[in-house]
């Protein structure tokens, strides 16, 4: 999306490419600038995406407020407090993102008072693989209940519910919105519910460092009733550094040793060592 009038849909979108872990993507039939940046580095407005990626904070939450997307995406499952696992992609200029999951996110942002305000969004799609995390206007103005006015210097997104508003400036060298949270720690700890990204991992190491398959029967099991509390998407991502480096092992020496040349007189020796000249 950009800042200027020459903006003329507002649709918000976008499905995971492919986090290379890539950049962001757009509807099925319609990318946005955001989306192509990941699907395509050559293209040209993708390039314009890929040089505002260089002045992101990896450790600050901000979404790009891009009024070409039909979705809601975001590429961390630490934010979520509802989702469903789903399969689904969104064709982009070059290769698809898959969509993993749709849910709801909770995060905290500061509004124009610089008081801390939780934005809920809903129908909130997983792509794991977006280069950034995009609020869509159309979703915010249908689904989540905001009032929004764009000019060139600002956006303004205004509650109707809790009458909260929050100022989303543009420039700083790029065309485009940067909605800035409080922090990825500190957002995983007010969103609070069982979002937890480390939740899988702490069941897999209470449990004696099971395989993948036996998590899966334990979510099976227990997930109804309450007693874990992890989505199952999160089992695929499962990584353990204990058990990585504990069947690990050494590959042998080889009791062959191979010819260092194939002709006699093409590696030369000396035992008399460097001779002055």
């Amino acid at each position: 999306m950009r800042k200027c009038e020459e903006d003329e849909a507002v649709a918000p979108s976008i499905p995971a490419t492919t986090e290379g872990e890539a950049v962001a993507d757009p509807t099925p039939s319609q990318p946005s600038a955001a989306v192509a940046a990941d699907a395509s580095a050559q293209a040209k407005p993708a390039m314009g995406l890929v040089s505002a990626t260089s002045t992101f904070n990896t450790n600050e939450l901000t979404w790009v407020v891009d009024t070409g997307e039909t979705l809601h995406m975001y590429k961390d499952i630490e934010l979520f407090v509802q989702l469903e696992p789903i399969e689904s992609s969104m064709e982009t200029a070059a290769n698809p993102l898959r969509i993993l999951g749709n849910g709801t996110v909770r995060f905290p942002v500061k509004d124009s008072s610089d008081a801390v305000r939780t934005v809920e969004l809903k129908d909130m799609n997983y792509v794991p693989r977006v280069a950034h995390n995009l609020f869509s206007v159309i979703k915010a103005l249908v689904n989540d209940g905001f009032e929004i006015a764009i000019d060139k210097r600002e956006c303004t997104l205004r509650h109707e519910g809790d009458g909260y508003v929050l100022s989303v400036p543009g420039g700083g060298g790029v065309d485009l919105y940067l909605m800035r949270g409080i922090g990825k720690r500190e957002c995983a700890l007010l969103a609070g519910g069982n979002a937890n990204t480390k939740e899988a991992l702490r069941w897999h190491r209470r449990t004696g460092h099971p395989g993948v398959n036996a998590m899966r029967q334990l979510h099976q099991i227990y997930f109804d009733s309450g007693t874990v509390g992890f989505p199952k998407i999160q089992i695929n991502d499962l990584f353990c550094e204990s058990c990585a480096f504990a069947k690990s092992t050494r590959l042998p020496f080889s009791r062959v040793i191979p010819k260092m040349t194939t002709r006699p007189g093409y590696v030369f020796h000396t035992i008399i060592g460097v001779l002055p000249i």
